[in-house]
């Protein structure tokens, strides 16, 4: 059920696993039962990594390797319909369950992402990334070893101030938000 405490100021949403404090939402992942975990060698051909995203928390950060890895909690169990490969692309398609996923991608690959209600965190990417967010929250933590070429097309929501490399060589971080924020992790 829903509970709103002190005039809506805190939202608990417990069916989402989502808390909203002052605007800003949060989701827990202590429901979900159903572990989904794998690692997936990703060739040369392979350039894009296409995720669609129903509702939850959604970690990426950098693989030591050249393998996808997904380590996930989900609301239901994973169908086989998951993953799915073509020549250049592989798409993990989440939607129909809500979930938590830590998700590793090598580096100099590109990941675009759509999602309707969720929390994601970018730590540290050495790969170019497209968010499509419908409502929720982006937590960004750069790299100072790379450069990044930012774009943000939010419509209701805030940005924290985020340094351009001004080259037009760094890695792409293009943010479409209808309703949220993307914000500097510290």
């Amino acid at each position: 059920g829903k509970v709103s405490i002190l005039g809506g100021l805190i939202d608990i949403d417990a069916q989402e696993g989502k808390f909203e404090i002052a605007g800003d939402v949060q989701y827990s992942d202590s429901q979900y039962l159903n572990y989904f975990s794998t690692q997936i060698y990703l060739n040369s051909n392979i350039e894009n990594i296409n995720f669609m995203i129903e509702s939850g928390s959604y970690t990426f950060s950098l693989s030591e390797d050249q393998k996808l890895g997904l380590d996930c909690k989900f609301s239901s169990p994973p169908s086989s319909d998951l993953i799915s490969q073509s020549k250049e692309e592989i798409s993990v398609n989440m939607i129909g369950r809500k979930g938590s996923c830590k998700i590793t991608i090598p580096n100099n690959k590109s990941i675009s992402l759509s999602a309707n209600s969720a929390q994601i965190t970018l730590i540290k990417p050495e790969f170019n990334a497209k968010v499509n967010l419908k409502n929720g929250s982006v937590i960004l933590e750069p790299s100072d070893q790379v450069d990044y070429d930012y774009k943000f097309d939010v419509q209701n929501g805030q940005i924290d101030d985020f340094q351009n490399s001004g080259t037009n060589s760094g890695y792409k971080m293009h943010f479409d938000l209808k309703n949220g924020s993307v914000k500097k992790a510290f």
